[in-house]
């Protein structure tokens, strides 16, 4: 296992997982959600392949309605 931090909070998830894995055990849905890790966007073809490191930092965003 490892930790990682999602939306600032600390998450743990196995070791080697992928950003899908990470969406599959937090139960997000990938077509309505947005991901950065340290910082940078994850475009969405890349969730699958994207290995996660120890103690990097996961944004999860969904989108927001409103004016």
């Amino acid at each position: 296992m490892m930790q990682l931090f999602v939306n600032g909070e600390p998450q743990q998830v196995p070791a080697a997982a992928s950003v899908q894995d990470l969406l599959n055990q937090l139960g997000y849905e990938p077509k309505s959600i947005a991901v950065a890790v340290d910082g940078d966007f994850v475009p969405k073809h890349q969730y699958q392949t994207l290995a996660l490191r120890p103690a990097q930092s996961v944004e999860v965003l969904s989108p927001m309605q409103g004016g």
